[in-house]
Order: C-alpha cells, then sequence, then structure tokens
C-alpha cells in the first residue's frame, strides 16, 4: 500500500510531466477508447475524381461480407462508419442501417468486403454498370 500512495504522489507532483503523459496515454489506450472513437465521424471517400452518382434508397443498398456480387459493378468509393454501442440487442442492426443509409446517400448500389470492428464499419460502396 505504501508504495501505491508513493506513486499517486510521484504522479501528482508538478515535476513529473512524463508520468502524466504515461498516465493520460494509458488511459486513452485501455479506458478512453470509446472517447477517441467519436472524433472520427462517418466519412465516404470517393475513388475517383469523376463524377457524382444519384442517390439511391438505403433499403436497397446490398452488403456482401465475403462474397462479390455476380453483377457488374464499378468501386465508387470507401466508407467508414463508427459503431454506436448503445448497449442494447440491436446495436449491430443500426449500425448496418446507418452504413446503408450513408452509401445510399454517395450512389452505392451495394457495400462489397465489409468489415466490422467493435469501433468501426468500413467497406467498399459499388454502382451497377
Amino acid at each position: 500500500m505504501e508504495n501505491l500512495s508513493n506513486y499517486f504522489q510521484f504522479i501528482s507532483s508538478v515535476k513529473c510531466y512524463k508520468a502524466k503523459l504515461i498516465s493520460l496515454f494509458i488511459f486513452l489506450a485501455t479506458g478512453g477508447v470509446s472517447c477517441s472513437n467519436q472524433l472520427f465521424p462517418d466519412s465516404f471517400i470517393p475513388l475517383s475524381s469523376g463524377g457524382y452518382y444519384q442517390a439511391t434508397s438505403a433499403d436497397s443498398v446490398q452488403l456482401y461480407i465475403t462474397q462479390l456480387p455476380a453483377r457488374p459493378y464499378h468501386e465508387i468509393g470507401i466508407i467508414y462508419v463508427r459503431t454506436r454501442s448503445n448497449n442494447d440487442s440491436d446495436a449491430a442492426n443500426k449500425n448496418l442501417i446507418i452504413l446503408k443509409k450513408l452509401a445510399a446517400n454517395y450512389g452505392a448500389n451495394a457495400v462489397i468486403r465489409l468489415d466490422v470492428t467493435d469501433f468501426n464499419i468500413k467497406g467498399v460502396a459499388v454502382s451497377w454498370k
């Protein structure tokens, strides 16, 4: 206990900036992960500079995790959506709805090569040829 008390006194001293920075880094790397998730907004990165695509319906956007569509397509952009963890059983479906809405706004008919993690969903938006 005495060592722990000494450590906290050391951390709180004004002269130990490095220790404070290390403590802050550890906090952000462990407990502060959910805060850092909010720093990155949902985004669409176009893959070509030519032309915009007419928006589609979010309900019609198809999702492909491992398979690729049988229809001919061209890749129009990369989509990143940060996951919202609402601690409810429907959170995964809500996140996919957000992804489909973003894809539809940019004219995508499908999102291929989906990669879903605890922090984000990313994929390649495609339009049918």
